[in-house]
């Protein structure tokens, strides 16, 4: 048998190194894939921190919803899909207005609030939309909820769960069907 030379040893001991590494970084990765996975159904509600368009705050505590059903879209002016969905928001507020809690978080950032809110009431304004548009509090809540796309849309439940999660554009019937199971439901978990 061949003896191994220094420099072959040195190259096995980090090899070794190397694979050990890996391993302990796989672990790791695998033990907090809660944190890098999207928020979604059953889960309780992150943490909501937002700013109306007039500058106050409103916050829903982690996993509160105030005994209230709650419905946040996360969406941009820019956003195309945003834009088709806005229409079917506006007119679900109108229905449900006084028993579901819509909360339209505009994820855009500008450092100058004022500034940001004027854009967004501008632009509802010119599409003739009446929802009650909040701002993401310096991105807090789109981090908290992992927001990967927009639009995206969460129901809440009185429970402070996540009974539904839509991603893109989503129909009226749609939304409207689980916002009627969550308004039925008694304050508990999704049956």
């Amino acid at each position: 048998m061949k003896r191994l030379t220094a420099d072959q040893w040195m190259g096995v001991v980090l090899g070794l190194m190397a694979v050990t590494v890996l391993a302990l970084s796989l672990w790791e990765v695998a033990g907090n894939m809660d944190a890098v996975r999207p928020v979604g159904d059953g889960d309780p509600m992150p943490e909501v921190r937002v700013r109306t368009l007039d500058g106050e705050a409103l916050t829903y505590p982690a996993g509160d919803s105030k005994g209230e059903v709650l419905l946040l879209d996360f969406w941009a002016t820019w956003c195309g899909p945003c834009r088709e969905t806005l229409p079917t928001l506006a007119r679900l507020h109108r229905e449900y207005e006084g028993r579901l809690t819509l909360l339209s978080i505009n994820t855009e950032y500008s450092p100058e609030v004022d500034k940001q809110a004027a854009m967004v009431r501008r632009f509802l304004d010119g599409a003739g939309l009446e929802i009650p548009a909040v701002l993401d509090d310096r991105g807090y809540t789109q981090i908290a909820y992992r927001i990967q796309s927009l639009p995206t849309l969460y129901l809440i439940g009185r429970d402070g769960r996540i009974r539904e999660v839509w991603v893109g554009v989503t129909g009226y019937r749609r939304l409207k069907d689980a916002i009627e199971e969550a308004l039925a439901a008694p304050k508990g978990p999704k049956s």
